[in-house]
């Protein structure tokens, strides 16, 4: 069974100025190290989803852009799933420094008769912590081209398997220096 990675980093991080999330250091390495390392011995290919052109171009990983341009983290879900075509795709946010290797072997774990496989945690689904069937495309694709999405609602709609009482900490995001100061000072290094 194939199982490719994507580590989703096509948002404009407004809240931090611009600033890419995932190159921020935390331990002397970029976040997006730490991501890709989790994700490359449980996956064939792991990529990248955001602007080729754009800071991440630099860092040496295959990158892919939006294939429908706009539509957010959806978007980038969706050409995660179609250039995956068959199997499993991971798909993770950008900004997670506290993300463990047994959150993803958790998901791994429950796929069986699953098209989706999620966390609850947070009070919500962790969409962008996710375990998908490549073959979502063309369902999410035609969503994304009726208009905006919720992905928590296409999620709903499949084959959904919810994994419950997960601790908080994994699903920690990074989204303003503020909180990367917080997270930090709290000693929550992964």
């Amino acid at each position: 069974m194939r199982v490719e990675g994507a580590v989703i980093v096509g948002g404009r991080a407004r809240r931090m100025g611009g600033h890419p999330k995932c190159l921020i250091e935390i331990d002397g390495a970029p976040l997006l190290a730490r991501l890709a390392g989790l994700l490359a011995p449980r996956c064939e290919i792991v990529r990248l989803i955001g602007d080729p052109q754009g800071p991440y171009a630099a860092t040496g990983w295959p990158m892919l852009p939006d294939v429908i341009a706009d539509r957010g983290p959806a978007g980038g879900l969706y050409t995660a799933l179609k250039a995956a075509g068959d199997g499993w795709v991971f798909a993770l946010a950008g900004d997670l420094p506290a993300l463990d290797a047994a959150t993803l072997d958790g998901l791994w774990a429950a796929r069986e008769g699953a098209e989706v496989v999620l966390y609850h945690a947070e009070g919500r689904l962790q969409t962008l912590v996710g375990l998908w069937r490549a073959a979502l495309h063309a369902p999410l694709g035609e969503a994304l081209l009726e208009g905006g999405i919720s992905l928590h609602g296409f999620a709903r709609r499949r084959a959904l398997r919810v994994l419950e009482g997960a601790a908080a900490r994994p699903f920690t995001n990074i989204n303003t220096f503020e909180g990367l100061a917080d997270f930090l000072g709290r000693g929550e290094v992964g």
